[in-house]
């Protein structure tokens, strides 16, 4: 992974995954199973225990629903050396995934559902009842719900002080060796990991249980629009990122 190793002398360290829940995680997770070898998923777990720093230390790398900052924090006072990546995916997509899956948990295996907290549980239930071909009754789960399905993109990629006007965000991404387009992971992280890593395709994808073309209604954009707008904001910085990536790779096979 030679885009890991060009700020470290040659010594690769641990690969971080921020893994922002519905943006292709498992599948990148995936990735750097082939071409790294063994990992830890949901490392959330262990932040506050000794494993974080023990156990977990031998992997190749990690990933969990963990804050940018948290994470950094978690690495770094244990002392390791560590390269991060995390995927990011177009807003109202990202909401609409988000909200299908908390409606998709209780369609799986029942000891699946039950491994939930309750909280979730209980969301679950009410979005599985609610008239989801409605873009106000959706709109009410989402405000109901909003810490869960609003501005999810940054409190994970950038933090959960996202909403401080002070903070850059281009300045944020720029702690990650890797930002990836979740809509083809691939192109990101084939460069990076070699093509015999991308051969797993895509994992973890969701039943359809709505029509999610209900997200394109006006009302539910303008909903949006407005309150997912740090979502909004630090997706238009992401997309010029990747065009970059894309004219530099271009311009490198020409």
């Amino acid at each position: 992974m030679q885009d890991f190793e060009k700020r470290n002398d040659g010594e690769t360290g641990l690969v971080v995954h921020v893994h922002v829940p519905k943006t292709a995680g498992s599948t990148v997770n995936r990735y750097l199973e082939a071409a790294l070898g063994p990992g830890a998923d949901h490392v959330q777990r262990f932040l506050d225990g000794d494993r974080f720093g023990n156990d977990l230390v031998p992997a190749a790398w990690i990933a969990g629903h963990v804050p940018l900052p948290v994470m950094q924090c978690a690495v770094q006072a244990r002392g390791l050396v560590a390269r991060y990546l995390t995927a990011l995916r177009e807003p109202a997509a990202h909401v609409a995934s988000h909200y299908n899956w908390l409606i998709e948990i209780g369609r799986r295996d029942p000891a699946f559902f039950a491994g939930h907290p309750e909280h979730i549980r209980e969301i679950h239930r009410r979005i599985a009842a609610a008239d989801n071909t409605s873009p106000r009754a959706i709109i009410a789960n989402l405000e109901e719900n909003a810490r869960l399905f609003l501005n999810c993109q940054a409190h994970y990629a950038i933090g959960p002080d996202y909403a401080n006007p002070a903070i850059s965000y281009a300045a944020r991404l720029d702690a990650y060796d890797v930002v990836v387009d979740s809509a083809d992971p691939a192109a990101a992280l084939g460069p990076i990991l070699g093509p015999a890593a991308l051969g797993s395709g895509v994992v973890n994808r969701s039943t359809a249980h709505f029509d999610r073309s209900v997200f394109e209604t006006g009302t539910l954009r303008e909903f949006l629009a407005d309150r997912n707008r740090h979502d909004n904001a630090l997706w238009a910085i992401a997309v010029a990122r990747f065009r970059r990536r894309e004219r530099i790779a271009l311009r490198a096979a020409g």
